[in-house]
Formats: structure tokens, C-alpha cells, sequence
């Protein structure tokens, strides 16, 4: 072979290196764009059902709210001047009025003609008014604590009056309710908040491990492919595969590619990792070689077959790293 065919064929191979190079570089973005867009995607369904939830929890508080102020036309309106006194009595009640005024027509009557016949019957008609009444005040102010009514009217009967004590027990009852009513409807409404707040966080991280899951996976496949380029490219130009580098560490420093540490040094790097160390450059007998730094070094490190895996593997006097693969001395 001449030597111009000779350098032309170090060219194409350098070239083809390159395009490499350049199209693992263009490509790095790939490996997150596509998910990142899947996860963005998956993000804005879960805030929709999100937002939709909230709405539907906000709407039943807004129900429930309705429903507890409904229970605020029952309680009893009061005369403004009086001590509790209903602005629409019970006792001002038809029946009860005619069985009152019937009560005080026997009471006139056994006044007037003294006698067991006449006290009874105004007995009678007293009692069936007293039942009459009371039946009518459970009713009308049902929420009202009736053993309440019941000792404070027994101790002070004269001084009372017992419709009032009903009209205050039943307002007072009502409002502590529909107070409880609110502040439960409240709390309701906070836990379902906390609750939706609990899914949304949880099919976030579901998410986000999924596209992270995708991204690890397509930078190993495409390590993967990109090995078998570089091999597959190696076996077409008949180039003998390269042993596992033989570098002596003098003065290690970060680095991210062969280019950092210079010439007739090495960018020796862990297994899938963009950073490494820098390393003096020698061959198997650790003479200093002074090779130029390699186009594919900027790339990540992806486990290759030179590479070692034992001390055996390396020249005597060296040992292998095995995170990267190379012999060390």
C-alpha cells in the first residue's frame, strides 16, 4: 500500500470516527426529549382529572352548605322586644284556644256551684288542654332538650313560662347543630382535598420513574448500538481489536475526554460515565507512548470486550480497574 492510500484510509477512518462522534453527540438529547415529553403529556392528564376532582369536591360542599342553611328556616322567630317569646305562639292555636276557653268556662262554672261533678269536669278538661299543649310545643320545636324544659320548668313553675323555655332550648339546639353541621362539611372537604392532593402526588412519582426508567433504558440501548457501530466499523476496516488501555496514573485530575489531559495521556473513565481521571499513556512494558487524543473518548464509557476484568487480564506489573476496564500501574 503507498503512502498516500495509507493516509487516505487513516483519513476515512478518522472521518467515519467523527461523523460517529458527531452523531452521538446530536443524539444525546434524544435519550430525555421524547420522554420528557411522554411525562409532561402524562402530567397535564393528571392535572386535568386533578382540577376536575376539585371541582367535584367543592361543588358538594357547595351542596352541602345549602342544605345546612335550609335547617335556618326552622328555627323560631322571637318577638324583638320579648324573652322568647314565638312571634307565632303555639298556644295562640285555634283548637287550643276553643279547648282553653272551654277549660275556663267549667273552672267559672265549678266556682260558682261548688261541687265534685263540676271540679271534675274541669279537671279533665284542664288536663286534655295541658296534653293537647305540650304535644303541640314537642312538635312544633322538635329539636328543643326536653329533660332540660322539663327540670327547669319542675323547679320555678310559676315564674317560667314554658312555651318560652321550648322557643329558647330548640334555637339553641339548632344553631349549635347546624354550627357542627358547617364545621364537619369543613372538614370534609379539607380531607378530600388532602386525599386528591395524596393520588395526584402519587401518579406524579408513578410518572416521573417511568420516564426515568425510559431514559436509562434508550442511553443503554443506545450505548449498546453504539458499541456495536464502533465494533462493526472496526471489523470493516480490518483493524485488530485494541487491548484494555495500559496507563500509569501520575497526577490524577477530572476530565471529561481524552482532549482535557492532553497529548500522550488518557481520559480513563468508570462504565457509563461522562467524567473520568487523567492517566499517563505507556504500552505493556510501560514505556510513554504519546498517542493523540481519541475523537470517541468525549462520549460516555460503555463496557467494550478489550476491556479487563481481572489482573490476569493486564501486563505484569499492572492491575486492572475494574469499573473502567483499563490497566492501571
Amino acid at each position: 500500500m503507498t503512502w498516500k492510500a495509507c493516509n487516505m484510509g487513516l483519513a476515512m477512518r478518522a472521518v467515519a470516527r467523527g461523523v460517529l462522534v458527531i452523531i452521538a453527540a446530536s443524539l444525546l438529547g434524544c435519550f430525555s426529549r421524547v420522554p420528557n415529553q411522554r411525562f409532561q403529556q402524562r402530567v397535564a392528564e393528571i392535572d386535568a382529572l386533578y382540577d376536575q376532582g376539585v371541582d367535584e369536591i367543592e361543588r358538594a360542599f357547595e351542596r352541602d352548605l345549602e342544605e345546612i342553611d335550609k335547617l335556618k328556616a326552622h328555627l323560631v322567630k322571637i318577638e324583638p322586644s320579648a324573652n322568647n317569646e314565638p312571634v307565632e305562639p303555639v298556644a295562640a292555636r285555634t283548637d287550643l284556644v276553643r279547648l282553653a276557653e272551654q277549660c275556663d268556662e267549667l273552672r267559672r262554672l265549678a266556682l260558682a256551684t261548688p261541687g265534685d261533678r263540676a271540679e271534675a269536669a274541669f279537671n279533665d278538661c284542664n288536663r286534655s288542654h295541658t296534653e293537647l299543649f305540650v304535644s303541640a310545643l314537642v312538635a312544633a320545636y322538635w329539636a328543643a332538650d326536653l329533660d332540660w324544659i322539663s327540670k327547669a320548668f319542675g323547679e320555678r313553675p310559676e315564674e317560667l313560662d314554658l312555651e318560652s323555655l321550648f322557643v329558647y332550648s330548640h334555637n339553641l339546639r339548632l344553631r349549635a347543630y347546624i354550627s357542627d353541621r358547617r364545621r364537619a362539611a369543613r372538614e370534609q372537604r379539607e380531607a378530600s382535598l388532602r386525599e386528591l392532593d395524596g393520588v395526584r402526588g402519587q401518579a406524579v412519582a408513578v410518572a416521573e420513574e417511568a420516564r426515568d426508567r425510559e431514559i436509562a433504558e434508550n442511553r443503554r440501548a443506545f450505548g449498546a448500538a453504539l458499541a456495536a457501530a464502533g465494533q462493526a466499523m472496526s471489523q470493516s476496516q480490518q483493524a485488530p481489536a485494541q487491548p484494555g488501555a495500559y496507563s500509569e496514573v501520575t497526577q490524577p485530575r477530572s476530565c471529561s475526554s481524552d482532549y482535557s489531559c492532553g497529548i500522550g495521556n488518557r481520559c480513563v473513565k468508570n462504565n457509563f460515565s461522562g467524567q473520568g481521571f487523567c492517566a499517563k499513556a505507556v504500552n505493556e512494558y510501560g514505556v510513554r507512548t504519546f498517542d493523540l487524543p481519541r475523537t470517541e473518548s468525549v462520549l460516555v464509557k460503555v463496557p467494550d470486550e478489550a476491556d479487563c476484568r481481572f489482573d490476569t487480564d493486564c501486563p505484569v506489573g499492572f492491575r486492572c480497574h475494574a469499573r473502567s476496564g483499563a490497566c492501571l500501574r
